[in-house]
């Protein structure tokens, strides 16, 4: 039942925000928290404190997101398929696994976290489902005609 009620507030927060007259973020960022948080939801968790490789302490600096380690990872060099991210994507990512969507919208993100978050969302996708969705490619292509 608790698993319910999640997925339907996030929906509820998701709708919410694209019924909106005006959208202050862009389509694709929305679309981004919201498929992390129904992953998350759902069971698919990723680690954001420790490096999934060696166990450390992630601290600020050199950090990337592997999807194969499923979370962060340090420059300890262990994961194969590592993305390099930034301080505040990491920042955003930890306040999205604990907060609902409505609040993670309000924040004031950078272009730079935007363009890196957006991707991790398409590649967690990618690596979980094992296959490419329509869905952010369609909402690129509404966007691009109603701009």
């Amino acid at each position: 039942k608790q698993t319910e009620t999640e997925i339907f507030e996030l929906l509820d927060d998701f709708f919410s925000e694209l019924d909106k007259k005006e959208i202050r973020q862009p389509m694709s960022w929305i679309l981004s928290l919201f498929i992390f948080k129904l992953l998350f939801i759902l069971g698919y968790r990723l680690e954001f404190f420790s490096c999934t490789s060696c166990g450390q302490k992630i601290t600020p600096g050199d950090n990337y997101f592997s999807i194969s380690a499923k979370g962060l990872v340090c420059n300890c060099g262990q994961a194969k398929d590592k993305t390099k991210i930034s301080d505040n994507a990491i920042k955003i990512l930890r306040l999205l696994n604990q907060h609902n969507l409505n609040y993670i919208i309000k924040i004031k993100v950078a272009k730079i976290e935007y363009q890196q978050i957006i991707s991790l969302a398409n590649e967690f996708l990618r690596g979980y489902l094992e296959k490419e969705l329509k869905s952010q490619k369609f909402l690129e292509l509404i966007k691009n005609k109603t701009s």
